[in-house]
């Protein structure tokens, strides 16, 4: 995948993350789990929480990346 096909599935997946947050406001979200792989079961606050900072440290790596190559 390039980096254009890359951002596009991005896009899409952050829109459709933000359209269920949106439909599912003023729903207890403690109450739904799933697994996840290394996690356990956890609730969908905890699958918000998590999606959040699982893509804050992708952009931190990608930054880190980025510096590396512009150093070499």
């Amino acid at each position: 995948m390039d980096s254009i096909a890359a951002l596009t599935a991005l896009e899409k997946s952050r829109l459709a993350l933000r359209d269920l947050v949106t439909a599912y406001d003023g729903v207890n979200l403690g109450a739904f789990t799933h697994p996840h792989p290394v996690l356990g079961v956890i609730d969908g606050y905890q699958w918000i929480a998590f999606l959040g900072w699982h893509e804050a440290r992708h952009t931190l790596q990608i930054r880190e990346a980025g510096e590396q190559l512009s150093a070499s």
